[in-house]
């Protein structure tokens, strides 16, 4: 099945200029190989005063919808952020095709990917890693 991500690439364009700010840390969930009427595609962003979930649901995303819930982080994330790009990178093959997928980051550092099809599989170690992965995976509980 082929996903249309226009809603979601959308729904993060809103979120994006509504906010101002880049999202913090982002997670996407896709449920892979799937019959149409099946597919369910989320967008989880944190930002720093709101948590954006956009789902997308059906043949050719028919359906979708956005969330919004209010949270306030606080700390140095932009520095656990920094500290997470120092960690490593851990890799695997993947041969797995066509199989659900989740992809977490904190803008451009790469998090977490279970990979597929020719994508290795990837976790970045270190504590940093895991309080931003924990954080996000506690307001976007979705994981394949």
């Amino acid at each position: 099945m082929k996903i249309n991500l226009g809603f979601l690439f959308f729904a993060g364009v809103v979120g994006a200029t509504v906010f101002g700010a880049e999202a913090l840390v982002t997670k996407i969930s896709y449920p892979g190989y799937v019959m149409p009427d099946f597919a369910i595609v989320e967008k989880c962003e944190i930002f720093q005063d709101e948590v954006v979930i956009s789902r997308a649901y059906g043949r050719n995303n028919a359906l979708g919808t956005v969330e919004k819930r209010g949270v306030k982080v606080h700390g140095d994330i932009k520095g656990l952020i920094a500290e997470a790009n120092k960690a490593k990178l851990e890799q695997k093959d993947n041969g797995l095709c066509d199989g659900p997928a989740t992809g977490i980051k904190a803008g451009e550092v790469v998090l977490y990917s279970t990979g597929g099809c020719g994508s290795p599989w990837q976790e970045r170690s270190g504590g940093a890693a895991f309080l931003l992965r924990h954080m996000i995976d506690a307001h976007c509980p979705v994981t394949h």
